[in-house]
């Protein structure tokens, strides 16, 4: 989780785990926590996958694409 960036953005939906930048022992705990617990793992899954779609090299070329015709007018 650093202070600039996007993972709050990308992660606003579930479909992961933000830590403090550093803290290693977290970082470890939340890393154990997936390999243990498998329904935890399984119901990160499917959001992570979801929210992927918006960072697709297409999905992105369009915002670009969408973001130029607006300024050309």
């Amino acid at each position: 989780d650093c202070p600039i960036g996007g993972a709050r953005m990308m992660l606003n939906n579930g479909a992961g785990i933000l830590v403090p930048v550093g803290d290693e022992s977290i970082f470890a705990n939340e890393l154990k926590e997936l390999l243990v617990n498998d329904g935890k793992a399984k119901a990160l899954s499917p959001k992570a996958l979801e929210g992927s779609k918006s960072y697709t090299p297409l999905h992105i070329t369009n915002r670009w694409r969408d973001v130029i015709l607006k300024i050309l007018g």
